[in-house]
């Protein structure tokens, strides 16, 4: 009688396995297939997976990381393979399916040695080239600004060769850039900046018709990276943007914009707030704004003035570069 009942109540047990797992089997979704499309996050803080999971609800957890870590998921613009990365409510996300797959860094660019304008035991002047980074970072760890004019200065045999960073330009700005060549005149330089003593002007296009005008915000950084206004004066740091209009252009202007404070992307997000983002900005341009296309950002460093280590008023003022000109030559 027991053998009876216990051999009852295991096959019981294994038809009821069988039951669920044929029950499982039949509740599976099927798997998703990603197309390309683009979506805008709903909450702030959220990770990255699960900002974009909520636009996949069939997608599994490891399905979208998968396409996030090989590239194909692009945050405001620029590819992120952290699917862990924090994003703000508002922000763009987009597939794109037919991404490339991650190519050896480019060869690095020789520096001219007509870049290099002013060069003395203690200071050097240089025309910074555009998409180049004024110091190596995690993304460019050679080919750098500093990298080229230590190597030039050692081949014309002088002293010194290590140049000291004094400021810095992002990437695709091109312009006048000055290094300090001894550490005491690095200690001279430095507080001009801080002091912002020294004279900046930079020469810009933009989208749509700007105006003659001064923006001031304090500027924070937010979870998603970028750069932003906010009223508070407690949570950012003031900046302040001087802008005059140059000409009127097709879809475009341009302008001249002048540095009272110096802060970390300042133009750019000026610009952009007031709704005339720099042509090329890709990072903080908005997508309801029209803009003539540019092969990148549209921004260089025009004139620079500074006090030399021995007092004497320095200025030195240059042309932007061939592709700025052709395509200001193509909006007129």
């Amino acid at each position: 009688m027991k053998k009876a009942t216990t051999t009852s109540i295991l096959a019981s047990a294994a038809s009821l396995f069988v039951g669920i797992g044929a029950s499982c089997a039949g509740a599976m979704a099927p798997a998703v297939t990603f197309t390309d499309g683009e979506y805008t996050a709903t909450q702030s803080g959220c990770r990255l997976d699960r900002a974009l999971r909520e636009h996949l609800p069939g997608a599994s957890w490891n399905a979208v990381r998968r396409i996030i870590r090989s590239g194909k998921v692009r945050l405001n613009g620029e590819v992120s393979r952290h699917p862990s990365k924090l994003v703000a409510a508002g922000a763009r996300l987009r597939i794109t399916m037919a991404a490339p797959k991650r190519r050896p860094p480019p060869q690095v660019a020789a520096l001219p040695d007509k870049a290099i304008l002013f060069v003395d035991p203690h200071i050097a002047v240089v025309n910074k080239p555009a998409n180049m980074v004024t110091i190596v970072d995690e993304h460019h760890p050679v080919g750098s600004l500093e990298q080229l004019v230590a190597g030039k200065l050692s081949r014309r045999g002088r002293q010194s060769m290590v140049p000291f960073v004094v400021q810095r330009l992002d990437f695709a700005t091109s312009g006048l850039v000055v290094f300090a060549r001894t550490r005491e005149a690095l200690h001279t330089l430095k507080p001009q900046f801080k002091a912002r003593t020294v004279r900046r002007r930079y020469l810009a296009l933009v989208a749509g018709k700007a105006r003659t005008t001064r923006y001031e915000s304090y500027l924070t950084e937010h979870r998603d990276g970028k750069r932003k206004s906010t009223a508070h004066k407690h949570l950012g740091k003031r900046a302040v943007t001087h802008v005059e209009v140059v000409q009127r252009l097709r879809g475009a202007t341009l302008i001249h914009c002048r540095l009272e404070t110096g802060r970390t992307h300042q133009i750019r997000i000026h610009l952009s707030e007031a709704g005339h983002p720099l042509l090329g900005d890709e990072r903080y341009a908005r997508h309801y704004v029209q803009a003539p296309v540019a092969p990148r950002m549209m921004l260089h460093a025009e004139t620079l003035g500074f006090e030399h280590p021995n007092g004497e008023p320095m200025d030195f003022s240059q042309s932007p570069p061939a592709d700025f000109l052709q395509l200001l030559k193509a909006l007129r």
